[in-house]
């Protein structure tokens, strides 16, 4: 499975909670960091009561979704463009994530109740649908905005499996071709779905069309490739590992191109996270210092690196279409807080 931000900082168990719905308004923000540049402004925020934010993603409309914890447990949130804040739970739920939000605003996600692990959605309304994948605990889930949902779950052998599931309903599970485990990360607006599998020697990349065909690829020199994110064009980004367990990015173009990229001043541990419709990638790395910082690739190749102010580690989870950037961070006390990094025109 793809490297959750800060993984040791997470809790280690879920604390039993019932579910609720809490309101906090645009007060929630804590800061407002000074801009990059005239173009750039990060600003930071909470969910309310929060420990610490999780993981975060943004649609067309500035809607951002996430999960957090606290004393009680975990639990999702949506923050709107405004910055409103709604802390929810399916009913029944003692640990909520909310994994994928598509530009209508609804969103998808796990969550654990006394039965085990279960999936569900969320519309925009505040409506849940619960839905369960061959009976066994699913893990990461990604939707369009025709609210078809990619994912992945894992068996009681321990072995990941890809699955695909319709806006009526219909789930249908699918493996890469030769694949022990199918791992699959993001869904674009025609219904393709790209992830990783591992064939019992190495990870390699791949592209699932809506029909169910597959088209499967590797970066040239590489001992690992994953595929993490697809836009509506087409183009795929991801990383890769060399073979010293060093990853680093790529970009594959629709004629098939792939280049390699890394951060300046990136050591070891490059990780992609979403890529937007002009082609803009982001994602976060680990610097020569140990630390990590968020950074955006722009089409040409250019990159920049960002952290909020205050922050010791920064992971950039998701970007949308406008070039807006969501992620979180970590502050010097060991907090995390969530951030989003806009452009000011």
């Amino acid at each position: 499975m793809m490297q959750k931000p800060f993984e040791l900082m997470r809790l280690a168990n879920v604390v039993l909670r019932s579910g609720a719905f809490s309101l906090c308004a645009a007060a929630c923000i804590l800061a407002v960091g000074a801009p990059a540049d005239a173009k750039e402004m990060i600003t930071t925020f909470d969910p309310p009561g929060t420990l610490n934010p999780y993981e975060i993603s943004i649609n067309g409309k500035g809607s951002i979704a996430g999960d957090y914890g606290d004393d009680n447990g975990e639990h999702g949130f949506v923050r709107a463009a405004d910055g409103t804040i709604v802390s929810f739970d399916p009913r029944g739920s003692i640990g909520t994530h909310a994994l994928s939000i598509n530009g209508k605003g609804a969103i998808v996600g796990t969550y654990v109740d006394g039965h085990g692990g279960h999936a569900y959605v969320r519309t925009v309304h505040g409506k849940f649908r619960s839905f369960d994948i061959a009976g066994l605990d699913p893990g990461i889930l990604s939707i369009n905005d025709d609210g078809t949902i990619a994912g992945s779950y894992i068996d009681d052998d321990n072995v990941a499996h890809g699955f695909v599931r319709t806006a009526d309903g219909t789930v249908t599970p699918f493996e890469a071709p030769g694949a022990i485990d199918t791992n699959a990360y993001s869904i674009n607006a025609d219904g393709v779905i790209v992830g990783s599998y591992y064939d019992g020697i190495s990870g390699h990349g791949f592209a699932r069309a809506a029909n169910g065909t597959f088209m499967t690829f590797d970066v040239p020199g590489a001992t690992g490739t994953s595929a993490t994110g697809i836009n509506d064009d087409g183009v795929i980004a991801g990383k890769y590992y060399d073979s010293g367990g060093n990853s680093f990015g790529f970009v594959r173009a629709t004629d098939g191109t792939i280049t390699p990229f890394n951060p300046p001043g990136g050591s070891c541990c490059t990780f992609v996270s979403g890529i937007d419709i002009g082609g803009s990638i982001t994602g976060y790395y680990r610097a020569g210092n140990g630390l990590y910082s968020g950074f955006v690739r722009a089409p040409n190749g250019t990159i920049k690196t960002f952290d909020p102010t205050g922050s010791l580690d920064t992971a950039a989870l998701g970007i949308n279409d406008k070039g807006s950037i969501v992620g979180t961070y970590q502050d010097g006390e060991g907090l995390i807080h969530g951030f989003l990094r806009s452009r000011q025109n």
